[in-house]
């Protein structure tokens, strides 16, 4: 997920793998096309990988 996400031309802002904590993966990035931010989560069961969009008032 995170080279495929620099190669849309996302910059990581954070990153943490260790696998006695819960969730074990986490991974934050900002920009590509569409200037997203993003956020994965990987648990044992599963990952989740959200998608937010900045509003502007």
């Amino acid at each position: 997920m995170r080279k495929k996400l620099e190669a849309e031309g996302y910059q990581i802002s954070g990153y943490r793998e260790d696998k006695t904590k819960k969730p074990w993966a986490l991974m934050d990035a900002d920009g590509g096309k569409d200037d997203l931010s993003v956020s994965v989560e990987n648990a044992r069961h599963g990952s989740w990988v959200t998608f937010l969009n900045a509003c502007v008032a």
